[in-house]
């Protein structure tokens, strides 16, 4: 379980000369991603084939417009697998062969998180 608020992966700001960089909530997901996995022992990486199961737990407003968090599961999807690479879990996340993702929202007794699962092939 990695204890963030999930945020969606968002579009590169490219300056004219320099680095792209990323601003708002995904630069704020990025950083305290970072900053919990540089803070735990995680098992190391493998380099063979793997199924990843991941659950978005998203923290609820008062008054939601729908049903469901916003943001496509496919952009937290991008948003935590560059976050998790590097890390441990995988080298790179061409490795992954099967892939399962929902996103929802919190339920009243719990913090938003996401929940990731690795299984080897």
């Amino acid at each position: 379980m990695i204890p963030v608020l999930p945020a969606p992966a968002s579009r590169p700001r490219v300056p004219r000369y320099g680095k792209p960089f990323y601003v708002g909530s995904y630069a704020d997901f990025r950083t305290q991603c970072a900053a919990y996995l540089q803070s735990v022992t995680l098992p190391p990486c493998v380099e063979t084939p793997v199924s990843l199961e991941i659950t978005f737990v998203c923290k609820k407003p008062k008054n939601p417009a729908n049903s469901y968090p916003k943001g496509d599961v496919d952009n937290y999807v991008k948003a935590i697998m560059d976050s998790v690479q590097g890390y441990g879990f995988i080298k790179d996340d061409r490795q992954v062969v099967t892939l399962w993702a929902q996103k929802r929202y919190q339920e009243p007794d719990e913090e938003p998180h996401i929940q990731l699962t690795f299984y080897p092939e």
